[in-house]
């Protein structure tokens, strides 16, 4: 039988009102500490499991948050995913994960509020839905935890630069694109050196992607110095390519990522990176998110974070 708050009101001999405002966190309604602990004590000893849909009904909110991505196997965007969840679940919400798509009409009416980590323009129909976007793409219209990569960027390839690499290739699917800390650093970098900048497209930035471009490059051309990937997924897959070339990391090829993924480390030999700082990311965006649903007039909310190059032995 389902346990209901007016069962648990019953056993501690308060009003259901009570118990419904213990249960769903609302703060406007003091209830004393002793009451509260036995509430909550009740709760649990009788199996309570809350109703969401009663209780968005009569509050008005679902306490759930949707994260938009545009890669649902990305490690970087799941390890993103992953912080959110617990920095959510600590303030009695969910997250869900939402592929993006250009749209957000199958979880608009289910949702408080989003996060976009995404490079893709915004969805049209949003319907004044609180919104926050996080990660390296700027957001100039809503609120925004923007992470600059040009910084570590211009780092990185300068390290490059200052260990005598001179033919730097820039792994990406995005060669030219303006809005991309990475390919704008990057082109500066070397053209501040005297070099030409040199791009290798792939399809998607996936490991397989990086791996099949690579490989047919140094079938028609001679390595390069070293690899600058706009991801560590792409890093990860000219691995494989310059070491069934017979190439060997750093030695004759030295190779950086950007993201700074967990796996990074146990990569062999271990993979420099630029580091997106995910929870410094997270925790600014959760505050400005929960601000802007508690009250959707504030001015626009935007912070900006650095990315830092984190060398390793890859470099």
């Amino acid at each position: 039988m389902t346990v209901t708050v007016r069962d648990i009101a019953r056993r501690v001999n308060v009003s259901h009102t009570m118990v419904s405002r213990v249960l769903s966190a609302n703060s406007k309604f003091p209830v004393s500490a002793a009451k509260r602990e036995l509430i909550v004590a009740a709760a649990k000893e009788l199996g309570y499991r809350p109703n969401h849909a009663a209780r968005t009904l009569a509050t008005g909110q679902s306490r759930v948050i949707a994260l938009q991505i545009f890669d649902m196997e990305n490690p970087f965007m799941q390890r993103v995913a992953r912080r959110l969840t617990e920095m959510l679940a600590a303030d009695d919400y969910d997250l869900i994960v939402h592929g993006f798509s250009g749209s957000f009409s199958r979880v608009r009416s289910s949702i408080d509020g989003a996060f976009l980590l995404s490079r893709d323009s915004l969805p049209l129909d949003v319907d004044h839905c609180p919104l926050v976007a996080i990660g390296s793409y700027a957001a100039p219209t809503i609120d925004s935890v923007f992470v600059d990569l040009k910084v570590g960027a211009c780092e990185a390839v300068t390290h490059l630069l200052k260990t005598g690499r001179r033919r730097i290739v820039y792994v990406s699917s995005d060669e030219h694109d303006e809005r991309d800390g990475r390919s704008v650093a990057f082109n500066a970098t070397i053209q501040s050196a005297g070099l030409e900048p040199l791009t290798l497209h792939v399809v998607r930035n996936r490991q397989d992607d990086g791996w099949a471009a690579l490989s047919a490059y140094l079938r028609e051309h001679s390595a390069p110095d070293a690899l600058f990937c706009q991801n560590d997924q792409i890093a990860q897959g000219c691995y494989r390519a310059l070491r069934e070339a017979g190439l060997r990391i750093p030695r004759d090829v030295a190779v950086i990522g950007c993201d700074g993924v967990d796996w990074n480390d146990y990569q062999y030999p271990a993979l420099g990176s630029i580091e997106q700082p995910v929870n410094e990311m997270c925790e600014i965006g959760w505050d400005f998110l929960r601000r802007r649903i508690a009250d959707p007039s504030i001015p626009r909310q935007e912070a900006m974070l650095i990315a830092k190059f984190n060398p390793r032995d890859s470099c």
